[in-house]
């Protein structure tokens, strides 16, 4: 694949053309457009290293070769090369690679959401966050069902609160069909453009720990063996951006508790498809963190606000999903239901997802912090345990032998699943006049 990357006084451009051998990575959408743009002034400067990660951001799950008009470091094309498995050039023999700034600041990838607000309150005070801002492609109308009045009240506020925030203007998720990220690190492509300008030393995300460790999924996965660090998390090393997942230790029920009793909670909000302080109530989100966040606080919706959030716009692929995404959270807050609720959805879902230990979501582990840069492991760790208390002994083996396969190979578990899935197709047909499959 051959890149071109254009500059004007305030957008980078980015241009692919396709060649001969180039063949899919991965398989999240098709290429649906050959260019993307990110707004950025040309004032500031960028090192042709952080342009080539960028580019590769946008554009890797359809090549392996990345050719660009520009030279870049041979440090940063041997990593590629050994850790990601990308051709990437061509080589300035005399580039320098972008080094860590000696006082350099961490970076977080900020959402809005629970998940990205717990992160940025367990990191330093310097922190600078960025949104990335989805805008049309030029010429062309705003599609889908994503709002941003949300996200962008929540930057606004964190402004008002003092803290440093950019929100990046880019059409890049529409370089993907369906519209979204074309990889799933290209929500760094502001931070990463930026970082020479606000002497970025690292990029968070608030991933958690459902995600990094997969206890979200099939079985235990260890982090450090991730994608995150055996692919593309070296070419971030290389630029001098280290990975820097605060929260990966922290599971979906903790980072709730964070961002609840955090002085930036108030106005966090995961839904994409709603307004500021009204999240829609019918998507998998909301159905998730608004479940999540009355177990925690004892506030349940009624039985009736219940089965509308469940048979709401996607709720119910997910919801029939088998294992469930994100079981054990799922669990967590079905456990907690009262005896006394009146919901029938719920009653079925606590049978469906019981049968196994889900206490250790409460708490953290500790051993993620070792994948965390040096120099910010102290701050963290300590900000952390002011939330939450770390995981016992017995926790972190429940948590590191999380295996869903013996579960759902049970006549119980097949038993359950039958009847949850009857119970919400009911609840499907009366609202829709349509079921759905388990898968």
């Amino acid at each position: 694949m051959k890149v071109s990357v254009v500059r004007d006084e305030s957008w980078v451009r980015f241009s692919c053309e396709i060649e001969d051998g180039d063949t899919p990575v991965v398989s999240p959408g098709s290429l649906a457009a050959h260019d993307a743009r990110v707004r950025l002034s040309s004032e500031v400067q960028v090192h042709p290293d952080l342009l080539a990660l960028a580019a590769i951001l946008v554009f890797a799950p359809w090549s392996r070769r990345f050719t660009f008009e520009f030279g870049i470091s041979a440090d940063f094309a041997d990593v590629a090369r050994d850790a990601a498995g990308f051709d990437v050039g061509p080589v300035d023999s005399g580039l320098a690679p972008r080094a860590r700034p000696a006082d350099s600041v961490p970076g977080l990838c900020y959402s809005g959401g629970a998940d990205c607000t717990a992160a940025l309150t367990v990191m330093p005070e310097s922190t600078v966050s960025y949104f990335l801002d989805r805008i049309s492609r030029p010429d062309e109308k705003w599609r889908g069902l994503y709002r941003k009045e949300a996200a962008h009240h929540a930057c606004a506020q964190l402004t008002k609160a003092g803290r440093a925030v950019n929100m990046v203007e880019t059409d890049l998720e529409f370089v993907r069909s369906p519209v979204g990220f074309p990889h799933d690190f290209s929500n760094a492509v502001p931070a990463v453009l930026s970082a020479d300008r606000d002497a970025l030393g690292s990029i968070a995300w608030g991933a958690i720990l459902e995600s990094t460790y997969r206890v979200g999924s099939l079985r235990f996965r260890d982090y450090v063996k991730s994608p995150w660090f055996v692919g593309i998390g070296p070419l971030f090393e290389a630029v001098g951006l280290p990975v820097y997942n605060p929260v990966a230790g922290v599971s979906e029920v903790g980072t709730a508790i964070i961002a609840g009793r955090s002085e930036y909670g108030a106005y966090a909000q995961s839904c994409m498809r709603g307004f500021v302080g009204e999240p829609c109530r019918r998507c998998w989100k909301c159905a998730r963190k608004i479940l999540l966040e009355s177990a925690l606080s004892g506030d349940w919706p009624d039985a009736q606000e219940i089965n509308a959030m469940a048979v709401g716009a996607d709720t119910p692929k997910l919801f029939l999903k088998e294992p469930l995404k994100h079981e054990g959270v799922v669990a967590f807050f079905a456990r907690r239901y009262p005896a006394d609720g009146g919901s029938e959805f719920m009653r079925l879902l606590d049978d469906r997802v019981s049968g196994y230990s889900v206490e250790w979501l409460n708490h953290w582990y500790v051993p993620s912090m070792d994948s965390v840069p040096s120099d910010l492991r102290e701050f963290s760790t300590a900000r952390i345990n002011e939330y939450l208390e770390p995981m016992s002994v017995v926790e972190m083996e429940d948590f590191r032998s999380w295996d869903m396969r013996p579960v759902l190979a049970t006549d119980r578990r097949k038993r359950a699943t039958t009847a949850f899935s009857d119970y919400l197709n009911g609840l499907l047909l009366e609202a829709k006049g349509a079921a759905l499959p388990v898968r």
